[in-house]
C-alpha cells in the first residue's frame, strides 16, 4: 500500500495567531514612541559621528548613525533606527531628550512608525478570521451531521 501525501491547506488560526503576534509588536511601538514623546522634551542638536551598514538580501542596505549631543557639557550618544538613507558624518540632527536623564533620547526625524506594522496586523487578523468564518460556518467543518 503506498503512501500518498497531499499537500494541505493552511489553517486559518496560523493567521489569526500572526496577526495577533504582529498587532502586540504594533501596539508595543505605538507605546514606545507615546513614552517617548512624553518623556523627552528638552530639544538640542546632536551630530553624526559614526555610520554602519549592513545588508540583507531582503533588505537590502540599510544605514545607522550615532548621534553625539551635549547637555551641561556632559556628552551622550543615541542610535538611529536602521534607514536605507545613508548619513554622512558631521551631519546634523535635531536630538529629543529626557531632561531629568539626558541619556535618555531618540531622532525625532528618524523615528520608526509602526503604522505599516500596524496595518498588516490588521490585514492578516482580518484574512485568518475570514478562513475561520468559512472553514467552520460556511463549509460546516466541525459541525454536527445530525
Amino acid at each position: 500500500m503506498a503512501i500518498v501525501r497531499t499537500r494541505g491547506k493552511s489553517s486559518p488560526w496560523a493567521l489569526v495567531i500572526a496577526g495577533i503576534l504582529l498587532l502586540i509588536f504594533s501596539c508595543s511601538q505605538f507605546a514606545v514612541n507615546a513614552r517617548n514623546k512624553k518623556v523627552c522634551t528638552a530639544t538640542t542638536m546632536g551630530t553624526v559621528t559614526d555610520v554602519t551598514s549592513t545588508y540583507s538580501r531582503r533588505n537590502g542596505r540599510k544605514y545607522r548613525a550615532t548621534v553625539s549631543y551635549q547637555v551641561d557639557n556632559m556628552s551622550y550618544s543615541v542610535r538611529t533606527p536602521a534607514r536605507s538613507h545613508q548619513f554622512t558624518k558631521g551631519e546634523n540632527f535635531t536630538v529629543n531628550y529626557n531632561p531629568s536623564e539626558p541619556s535618555k533620547a531618540y531622532c525625532p526625524d528618524y523615528t520608526s512608525s509602526p503604522l505599516i506594522s500596524l496595518i498588516c496586523s490588521l490585514v492578516v487578523l482580518a484574512a485568518g478570521a475570514f478562513g475561520l468564518v468559512k472553514k467552520y460556518l460556511i463549509d460546516g467543518v466541525g459541525t454536527s451531521g445530525y
